[in-house]
């Protein structure tokens, strides 16, 4: 503990002084450093405000991240386990394998949790969480996982045929039966059937997300889009969507993510194997606003997401991870960049500083 020694009075003027000057010193200095700043802002400008419109978005400074720098990501094993669906839970990364296995990891990837077996006949496809809970759909099972974060205490519920991917209205998850051509609300709160399920409009039915009133859904064997009316917690789907079936343009579009604005599609190319890239839709008309390609040349893409500024694809062996521009940046759109993580993407999550993808055998990456 720091003490003070008594002083003569002629010794604390003198101190007294020195510490005035030292306050002058301090204060130049200071004035010196914020001009030096203010000139910096004005000389530096971030990669976003170059290509978007700084009144877009405000609060975009919260997570803008300098992805050009990340040129070695870092790769996280999942002990030779498969690693495809990934999702963020506000505070760790959960991934789960094809082969039935789940793991949690920090954002710093340290291991947490697992990776511990899932029920048996488990082939996780889809991820979401809900608050409290991380849901996994299991393709093979008819059955939908719910896992506490806190807990690890684990409810099963079932599902229909082939449930594939799923996504959160804010009360229910609404989970694609891939087999059956239909999407399915449940309570999150206790996993049960929210009225009947909705048909899908389509085949192949893949993709689901959310946009505040309506679930969109995308059918992969159809090539198209439905909108549904799904009377969500956000509010009654507009009559300018509900029931709407658009067609993409595409071949296989596969998966879905909102930007707050419009709605973006990930396609795989004829057969699921490329070209791959993303559709812009209007999110008030479903229109077709514009297609982007250059994500993958072979084995297609996988999911999607939003990170605020940019949409970023799983884009397989050739594509690595895609960053797009997202509505939020004026026209011209289009691919960014294509950031490599040493093997196949499958899917895509966004903790709020890095992007993580899953590599199949490898594990996970973070860039």
């Amino acid at each position: 503990m720091k003490t003070q020694s008594s002083r003569t009075n002629a010794n604390v003027v003198a101190h007294q002084s020195t510490r005035s000057e030292s306050r002058n010193r301090l204060s130049r200095s200071f004035a010196a450093l914020l001009v030096l700043a203010a000139g910096l802002l004005l000389t530096v400008t971030p990669s976003f405000a170059q290509n978007a419109n700084p009144n877009d978005n405000p609060n975009q400074i919260a997570i803008l991240r300098w992805y050009h720098a990340n040129t070695a990501p870092s790769i996280y094993s999942m002990s030779g386990h498969n690693s495809s669906p990934v999702a963020f839970d506000g505070e760790n990364i959960w991934v789960a394998s094809t082969d039935g296995y789940v793991a949690e990891y920090s954002t710093d990837g340290k291991l947490l949790y697992g990776p511990t077996a899932l029920p048996s006949g488990s082939y996780p496809v889809g991820m979401a969480f809900d608050g409290t809970n991380i849901w996994i759909t299991e393709f093979y099972s008819k059955a939908v996982d719910r896992i506490n974060v806190n807990t690890k205490a684990s409810t099963r519920f079932t599902t229909g045929n082939n449930p594939y991917f799923i996504a959160f209205d804010g009360a229910n998850m609404w989970i694609v039966n891939n087999g059956d051509a239909t999407v399915a609300a449940y309570k999150a709160s206790n996993g049960t059937l929210v009225g009947a399920p909705h048909g899908t409009m389509g085949t192949g039915a893949t993709g689901v997300a959310f946009d505040g009133q309506c679930i969109w859904v995308a059918n992969t064997n159809s090539n198209n889009v439905a909108i549904i009316d799904a009377n969500s917690t956000g509010g009654h789907c507009p009559s300018t969507l509900a029931g709407k079936v658009i067609a993409t343009g595409v071949s296989q579009p596969f998966a879905l993510a909102y930007d707050g604005k419009n709605m973006w599609v990930a396609y795989r190319g004829p057969s699921g194997s490329g070209p791959g890239g993303v559709v812009e839709l209007s999110g008030t008309s479903g229109a077709v606003l514009g297609t982007f390609g250059g994500c993958s040349s072979t084995n297609g893409t996988g999911t999607l997401l939003f990170d605020g500024a940019y949409i970023w694809v799983a884009g397989g062996a050739s594509g690595g991870a895609c960053k797009y521009k997202s509505s939020l940046f004026a026209p011209p759109l289009g691919l960014v960049g294509k950031y490599s993580v040493g093997g196949s993407v499958n899917q895509v999550a966004f903790d709020g500083i890095n992007i993580w993808g899953t590599l199949g055998g490898t594990g996970v990456a973070k860039f």
